[in-house]
Formats: structure tokens, sequence, C-alpha cells
């Protein structure tokens, strides 16, 4: 995926990655970082960031006067091109949960593939992306700002070998959109959740002990289908819960039905809806872990029950034996 991914990088030079939650997005970072020998900058969105921090804006100095200081992305633009040689790249984690239209700002044209510059046939000397006066040929952005104790640079060129990655979960639909002006300017990737022959075999080539997992494997296939048939594919489980270091079923379990949690209060799945899905509930150990909704109307709320794998109904989905009562057979899972 990481390489495949550098490919399309190097292509289209702008790229959103987006998937339900816990499939694998961030995780690309660490690949990419070696891919990339460590010319990376990270910059998390989220709903207070604004222009001036991501591309420029004035700042206060100690005499009182302001001055035009360059954001993350007037940085990258520097450092790419000083080094036109080399592919840098800027990645963007949660470039939905910015308000991306007013973040992104005039970028919008000079963004384009068409409108970058390739900085690699001109003098060192002028190999820059600000520039003090506008250069023929090249579109360039106007913005007052100022890396250095040198007259401002307000001429913005985007160079081509810097490579913006934006990863976006599809799974929260509480926060922002991204309007069709800016969604053209990238190429769209969709990250699918692991299958369970593709979950069993990538844990196999961990050294897990998959065959202790398989029943949870079998179980988070399952409800992927159901969910996705029930739902829709943007409520679909993750399938970063089964990786890392001494994971047990019950962590594993722990945070798939933590996420479902969500999906079923994001998409407001109805109770019987939820029975279906689960099935029987994931099984840990003697234990089948379901999702119980209590409560009615806007004030209901999801919460893990544990429920004996003797006393699990096969037929009624409920998870409980005939005639008894979820609240006495059952504990809160352990977050």
């Amino acid at each position: 995926m990481s390489n495949s991914l550098w490919r399309d990088l190097r292509m289209y030079l702008n790229v959103i990655v987006e998937g339900v939650a816990g499939c694998g997005k961030s995780h690309l970072l660490e690949d990419l970082a070696e891919i990339y020998e460590g010319r990376v900058e990270v910059v998390v969105f989220h709903p207070s960031t604004s222009y001036e921090d991501f591309v420029s804006g004035l700042r206060p100095q100690l005499d009182g006067s302001f001055r035009g200081e360059a954001g993350v992305f007037v940085e990258m633009c520097e450092r790419a091109g000083n080094n036109p040689e080399r592919d840098y790249l800027l990645f963007v984690d949660e470039i939905n949960r910015a308000n991306t239209s007013r973040v992104f700002g005039d970028l919008m044209l000079v963004l384009e593939a068409s409108k970058r510059v390739d900085l690699t046939e001109e003098a060192e000397p002028e190999r820059t992306a600000l520039l003090s006066e506008p250069s023929e040929g090249a579109i360039a952005l106007q913005t007052p700002v100022s890396l250095d104790d040198e007259p401002a640079r307000k001429y913005l060129r985007v160079p081509r070998n810097l490579h913006i990655l934006g990863t976006m979960n599809t799974t929260d639909r509480s926060v922002g959109t991204i309007d069709l002006a800016l969604r053209r300017r990238f190429h769209w990737i969709t990250m699918e959740p692991l299958s369970g022959d593709q979950l069993a075999s990538e844990l196999e080539a961990e050294g897990a002990d998959v065959d202790s997992l398989r029943p949870l494997i079998d179980w988070y296939s399952k409800t992927n289908r159901r969910l996705k048939e029930a739902v829709g594919p943007d409520a679909r489980l993750g399938h970063s819960y089964f990786f890392g270091e001494g994971k047990s079923a019950a962590d594993i379990a722990t945070g798939l039905l933590n996420q479902l949690k969500e999906v079923v209060a994001t998409f407001n799945i109805k109770t019987a809806d939820v029975d279906s899905i689960i099935g029987d509930g994931a099984p840990v150990g003697d234990e089948h872990w379901r999702i119980h909704l209590v409560g009615q109307g806007l004030g209901r709320r999801p919460e893990i029950k544990k429920v004996s794998a003797t006393r699990s109904s096969d037929a009624d989905g409920q998870g409980t034996s005939q005639g008894s009562d979820p609240e006495e057979t059952s504990t809160a899972a352990q977050g």
C-alpha cells in the first residue's frame, strides 16, 4: 500500500486517503517516512486550524509591530524548493476536521499539478519557493511572509517535489466535509478494512497466534459484512485493533466493540438491527461480548455487556437465554 501510495503521490502530487476508523490510514506514515527518508512534516487539522497557521499570517512582535510569518505549508514549500531533486511530504492527518475551505484559502490555484513549478533547472541561488518579485512563466500566490530578517518575500511558488497527503475518517459524521473545489484538486483513495482471510494472513506474518484469534476474526468479518449491507460501508470496523504487541482477545474485542458503540450512536442504528448485526456477539473465551442499548430516544446509549456463551441465544440475537435478564447475567467490559 505504501509503495503504491508513493507512486500516486509522485503522479498526482495531492492525495487524500479516506476510510473507516482503525483501517490503518495513520499507520501509513511510518512506511512513508522511510520512503521519503525523513523529509516529512506532519500536521493534524482540528476545528481551530486556520489559514494563518497553515499558510501565513501576521504575528505580533515584542516592539509592538506585526510581521508576516510562514505557516507549515510555506515552510515545506521552501524546504522542497531548496532541494528540488528530492521529494518532500506534507502529511495532513484528519484533514476534514478543519474548515478546509478557510484553511487552504487562495491555495486552490497553485495546488494544482499543472500550476506547480519544477525548480531543478534553476540556478541554486534562485531555487526558492518564495520570491521578492514575480517570476515569468510561473503562477505564484501573493502572501506577505518572512522566513528571516530580509525584506518580506511575498510571491509563493509551489514546487512539484512537494507532495501533500491527507487522511480522512469516513466513520465520524460529526466533522466537516471537503467542498468540490478542493476535492477535485486531490486524487482520492479509499482504504478498505481487511477481510477475514487477509487479516489472518497479516497476523500470521506478524507472528500472532491466529488459531486462538480465529473465532474473533470470523466474528469481525461477519459483522463488517452485516454492517455494510444494513448500514453502509462507512459503518464497518477497522482491523487495526488486532495489531500490537501482547494484545489479547479481550483487548481486541474491547477496541472493536468500543468502535461499534460509536457506529451505533453515529448512524442511529435500531435495536433490532444492532442485534442482527452483532449476532451471538464477539467471542472472548467462554463469553460473548455484545452491545446492549440502554434508554430510549435521544437518551439511548450503547454499552458493552459480557454474556456467558452457554446463555447466548442463537435464535433471537438477544444475547441471553429465554427469560433471563441481561443486566443480571452481564457486566460492563473493561475499557
